[in-house]
Parts: structure tokens; C-alpha cells; sequence
């Protein structure tokens, strides 16, 4: 009778730590929101798929900012920008559950991607 008892706990672990290790293997959703535009919604996000990102906007320098922690958005990085438009497309690399620009020789991993806007020449903010 124990051993049909830890058979069956033995199962049971196997099965919930096979679950959880496939979660992992998944990326959040990377977009935070209006204004920056994605070719997948956030309801139609399918664990690692490839996403085309844009920005665009009122402000000449338009820029798409990554942020390594989504909670602290007064660090963030430039990747992309353009006049009037920046856009490029992220993949996901499942094993630190992070994004990078696809087209990148090295590229930098973060957690989610914002809009910023620079009126004449001036700093990169958030938008």
C-alpha cells in the first residue's frame, strides 16, 4: 500500500513540476499599453512568437525604449528610433524569458518595450 501511495505522490510531482518548467519556457506579453503598436494583441499572444512593434507619434524623434524591469520605468534604453516612426520586430529567448530586437548583431535582452518621444533634440521620454 506505501509504495502504490508514493507511485502515485511520485506521479503527482513529476507531472505539476513538468507544468511549471513549461510555463517558464514562455515570455510575458512585452507591449505596456497605448501608444506603441504590436501586429499581436496581448489576447492573441502565443507564448514565444515573433512580434512586429511600432511607435509613431506627434513628436519628430520617436523612439521604442526597452526597460529591463517593467516596475522601474526611469531606467530604459533606446533601441530603436526613427523621424515621425520607429518599428522593429522582437523575438523571445525562452531560457531567460526575455525579448531582443530580431535584426541585432548583440543584442540586449529586456523585459518589455515602451514609446519614447525627444522634442528637438532634447532628453527621451516616456510616452
Amino acid at each position: 500500500m506505501n509504495h502504490v501511495l508514493f507511485s502515485f505522490l511520485l506521479i503527482i510531482a513529476v507531472g505539476a513540476f513538468l507544468i511549471a518548467s513549461a510555463d517558464n519556457d514562455c515570455c510575458s506579453y512585452p507591449v505596456l499599453g497605448y501608444p506603441i503598436d504590436a501586429d499581436v494583441s496581448a489576447r492573441d499572444f502565443q507564448c514565444n512568437e515573433e512580434i512586429h512593434i511600432q511607435c509613431a507619434g506627434y513628436e519628430v524623434n520617436i523612439s521604442i525604449a526597452g526597460l529591463k524591469d517593467p516596475a522601474d520605468r526611469s531606467h530604459f534604453e533606446i533601441v530603436e528610433e526613427g523621424r515621425w516612426h520607429a518599428g522593429n520586430t522582437i523575438v523571445c529567448n525562452s531560457s531567460t524569458n526575455s525579448w531582443h530586437l530580431k535584426y541585432k548583431k548583440h543584442p540586449v535582452e529586456y523585459k518589455c518595450f515602451v514609446c519614447a518621444s525627444s522634442y528637438a533634440g532634447g532628453p527621451w521620454t516616456l510616452v
